[in-house]
């Protein structure tokens, strides 16, 4: 895996660093292998899940602790597995003083006899099986039959891989473990030893290994680094799919608009067969489970939430560190403040309680403004999105105080009836996410200056939503463009501390897009017959 390529750095920074610079040495060396391996963003996969303190754990293919110390932080009894043993010498290095953390050097047959555990884990293990099971003819199903022996009563387990047939890989990403483009779509039909699965074939596997049913996650953009993870019960809405280009590890192709092609795929009912991953839970309730998560994890320790959806039809916000129990319990205060100086506005403000230290909300059917919005930029109606845009603005014109500068297109809700431009021109909206409320009013320029910045950056290749144009709508001078340009800047820096954000890592570490023409070059040499190339070559 391309990954691997720097184990010897990554041993060094894991000796000479503290935990907490990893993301400044990341940032530095723009190194893919340091990012993959330490960065924190890899936790959104599974910080979710609800440990209790003494759950055993059993973690195959641990790799170098990208995950592990995750559950060691929890007072979790951690087994880490791991057939590369530079890899297990480095996860040994990184957790030393973990008392709660055994490694074991191998593969199942190297555990201990008949030891079983509380939660099993497989984060990208299971395309790598014929390591574990070089002998076997199906080493993934022996994969799955020897976690499955391994299972304590009412243990839990949670599968996670790449899909094969997943849109990135479509359009020209590089398959995870090959490094090389297509090999999964093409079955790896040259490299035996590795395989991905599509969606029915996966569950198939998993009902003939005898774990049938279970509950199915996509994290997006994949499962190394997700923002987000979707499920069947709370699938992506159009314009919801924006991170499409976050494949830093290798050049790749970009044959096709990804947001547009997701677009399409969930107006089709077909987004869970070409996500580009799954996370798979077995042994829990599904109400048990959340049907979605998203994550703000890039900011400083006092800011980091993770927002999730429940069965029940309540939104939860919670804090991901006891630092940010504060700014949760300041969503509340906001929501205060802002029930009584909205209340003579054209927008509603959602109603919230606090309950043990979280945030709660009851879910609002529809879809936000922006995706509204998305769905006229992908039909090209430029026409009604400028019309939606001055009704936004003269209801915020309604307002005698701006309060919250985060009254943004995305926050926005427009009722599930709405089907036309001119009906969300007379629906209600209901503000649902309000973080960001201060006592003292904002400058109602500045919020708009936001919005703006905002919506151009998510809905791209739609004239209407251009920056420029946008700010000429409020006619904002150089002057007051560069001073909420200052002012956002100064906002980012006191959410993110001393964090890099994932986006801005990725940008720092992408090795690039290879142009199409490229592609075309190659493909119109391989069409030149053999006397030919031999005639071209002697006419030289």
């Amino acid at each position: 895996m391309m990954q691997d390529a720097h184990l010897d750095l990554l041993k060094e920074t894991v000796r000479n660093t503290e935990k907490e610079k990893y993301e400044d040495v990341i940032w530095k060396s723009k190194n893919y292998s340091l990012f993959y391996h330490l960065s924190a963003a890899r936790r959104n996969l599974l910080e979710w899940i609800p440990l209790r303190a003494g759950t055993t754990i059993l973690e195959v293919g641990a790799e170098c602790g990208a995950l592990t110390g995750l559950f060691l932080e929890k007072g979790n009894e951690v087994t880490a597995l791991e057939t590369d043993p530079a890899k297990a010498e480095i996860l040994k290095l990184r957790y030393k003083d973990c008392a709660n953390l055994q490694v074991v050097t191998g593969t199942f047959s190297d555990l201990p006899e008949g030891k079983t555990w509380d939660y099993l884990i497989s984060a990208g293990s299971l395309p790598l099986a014929a390591t574990y099971f070089p002998k076997e003819e199906d080493p993934y199903l022996a994969f799955l039959r020897a976690m499955r022996a391994r299972m304590a009563d009412d243990a839990r387990v949670f599968v996670s891989l790449p899909n094969k047939l997943g849109l990135k890989y479509l359009s020209g990403a590089r398959e995870d473990y090959t490094g090389a483009p297509f090999t999964g779509i093409e079955n790896y039909f040259y490299h035996p030893s590795i395989r991905t699965f599509g969606r029915r074939e996966l569950a198939g596997l998993f009902d003939q290994a005898g774990f049938p049913g279970g509950s199915w996650f996509y994290p997006y953009p994949d499962w190394r680094f997700p923002v987000a993870l979707f499920s069947d019960e709370r699938l992506p809405r159009t314009g919801e799919l924006n991170r499409n280009l976050e494949s830093c590890d290798q050049e790749r192709y970009v044959f096709f608009d990804e947001t547009k092609a997701f677009d399409t795929l969930v107006e089709e009912g077909l987004f869970s067969e070409f996500a580009n991953s799954f996370l798979v839970v077995f042994g829990m309730d599904k109400t048990a489970l959340p049907t979605y998560i998203k994550y703000a994890s890039e900011r400083s320790k006092k800011y980091a939430v993770r927002t999730e959806q429940r069965w029940n039809g309540i939104i939860r916000k919670v804090a991901m560190f006891p630092e940010g129990i504060p700014h949760i319990r300041s969503i509340f205060s906001s929501y205060e403040i802002l029930e009584h100086s909205m209340k003579d506005t054209m927008i509603r403000v959602a109603p919230c309680r606090l309950v043990d230290n979280a945030l709660e909300q009851k879910y609002v059917q529809g879809r936000s403004l922006q995706q509204f919005m998305q769905k006229l930029a992908l039909e090209g109606k430029n026409e009604e999105i400028q019309m939606l845009i001055t009704e936004y603005l003269m209801r915020l014109e309604t307002f005698e105080n701006l309060n919250d500068i985060d009254l943004i297109f995305s926050n926005l809700m427009i009722s599930s009836s709405a089907s036309t431009a001119l009906d969300v021109k007379h629906s209600v909206w209901d503000l649902i996410d309000y973080e960001w409320t201060y006592e003292e009013p904002k400058p109602k320029k500045y919020v708009l200056y936001r919005s703006f910045l905002m919506a151009s950056a998510e809905i791209t290749n739609c004239e209407a939503l251009k920056f420029d144009n946008l700010i000429k709508r409020i006619n904002l001078s150089k002057d007051q463009i560069k001073q909420y340009e200052n002012q956002e800047k100064a906002f980012q820096a006191e959410v993110l501390g001393e964090r890099h954000p994932t986006r801005d890592m990725v940008r720092q570490i992408e090795p690039g897009i290879i142009p199409l023409a490229t592609l075309d070059q190659a493909y119109r040499a391989s069409l030149v017959k053999p006397e030919e190339k031999k005639r071209r070559f002697f006419r030289r």
